[in-house]
């Protein structure tokens, strides 16, 4: 098997706006899907709808400044975090990304599995059906990105054709006139549960053929997103267990959808991972280390599951990752704004904020278990120490110019 520098080359760099939104919105999962469904259920229909609207364009823009930050050097996602946050940042965020790697392959094979179970009224091979299919995944992976690409542009056009005729053949039975209205707890449920994922799009589009083509995929993807996030609004898909249908014909379409999906989400998954890897320990890799990455996603799920320590663990990890696309985001604005005055521990005070913002929203989340704000109040703490920073630094700035300016003169 041919071997990669880490660093140095980047295989495949021709993907066009299509192979690039294909792979990402094919790759979204059962947890990423039925959050639409989720937020109907709890605030209606019709604000379900505005959230995912809402939700997914805050994600387009943060993923808009993150594809720009990378554009032109073809850095994965932790190479650019780093670039921004300096070394411990990258490799703190590495970490981070491996710990959460391990539960979003359990979530995501849980999911699959616990769905069709309800489809198929039938339970007691699920934990078996799971472990197999997280073998032939991990295996398929040693195709690496080639695989990933003609996989994803191959069963996408099936997944969004199908969401697009559930929701036609179930549009009657919701009533989204008499919901409508916004909720911020509703959007930010959007954000949050995909906010890591747009956060590590550079791993996948540093692969693309030009700049204008990362810019469309990105749109086309957050469109394609809306869709998915939509049909389980429409046919009331909110937890995986709750899935029944009486039509055989569409059970079967359905469970197709849930394992092409799985498959997807879980390529990518690894693919992410290995990034994260290599920024820990930087090394010549083959195609062989995604097959082992996968292979130990799958023990996980296998002999761990989703125990309450591991839960404890993803929240921790997903909250730090997610922290990062806002503390990016106010980064790549005051890089590109503020040139009248040099910043010379610009990345410490970004890697302070980011972990100042996610440190508040863990010891938040630890003593309200049971809430779901807590990336509110991380978001919240790293823009506000942002901020207060930025005001010091350009206060001193000033007043210190001022001072020299009036001694020069005199």
């Amino acid at each position: 098997m041919e071997t990669n520098p880490t660093y140095n080359s980047v295989p495949d760099q021709h993907q066009n706006f299509w192979q690039l939104a294909s792979i990402q919105a094919s790759a979204s999962g059962i947890p990423v899907i039925i959050v639409g469904g989720q937020v109907a259920a709890k605030f209606g229909a019709g604000v379900g709808i505005t959230s995912i609207i809402l939700g997914n364009l805050i994600l387009w823009l943060i993923g808009t400044a993150v594809i720009s930050m990378t554009a032109s050097g073809r850095n994965n996602a932790l190479q650019n975090i780093n670039s921004y946050l300096g070394k411990l940042g990258g490799t703190s965020a590495a970490i981070f990304l491996v710990l959460a790697f391990l539960s979003w392959y359990i979530i995501q094979i849980n999911s699959a599995t616990k769905a069709i179970s309800s489809l198929v009224l039938y339970n007691n091979n699920s934990l078996r059906l799971g472990a197999a299919l997280g073998a032939f995944i991990s295996l398929l992976s040693i195709g690496g990105i080639v695989l990933i690409k003609k996989y994803c542009t191959a069963i996408f056009p099936f997944l969004i054709c199908f969401a697009a005729y559930s929701m036609f053949e179930h549009a009657t039975n919701i009533d989204i006139t008499s919901s409508w209205g916004f909720s911020l707890l509703g959007i930010f449920a959007v954000v949050s549960t995909n906010l890591a994922g747009i956060v590590n799009l550079p791993t996948f589009f540093r692969h693309s053929r030009s700049r204008s083509d990362s810019y469309l995929g990105l749109s086309l993807m957050i469109i394609f997103t809306m869709i998915l996030q939509a049909y389980t609004v429409v046919i009331g898909f909110n937890n995986p267990i709750s899935l029944s249908s009486d039509n055989m014909v569409f059970s079967v379409f359905l469970i197709t959808f849930i394992i092409l999906s799985l498959i997807s989400a879980n390529l990518v998954n690894i693919y992410f991972a290995s990034a994260g890897w290599e920024m820990i320990f930087p090394h010549r890799k083959s195609n062989k280390e995604y097959v082992i990455i996968g292979l130990l996603g799958t023990l996980a799920y296998t002999f761990i599951q989703l125990t309450a320590p591991m839960q404890f663990f993803l929240d921790v990890a997903e909250n730090f990752i997610a922290s990062l696309g806002i503390i990016l985001l106010l980064s790549f604005l005051t890089k590109t704004f503020e040139h009248h005055r040099p910043r010379p521990y610009e990345k410490m005070i970004n890697f302070s904020c980011w972990f100042f913002g996610a440190i508040i929203g863990t010891l938040y989340s630890a003593k309200n278990p049971e809430t779901s704000n807590t990336l509110i109040i991380s978001f919240c703490a790293t823009t506000l120490a942002f901020l207060f920073i930025i005001y010091i630094e350009e206060t001193y700035w000033s007043a210190k110019k001022i001072i020299l300016e009036h001694k020069h003169e005199s």
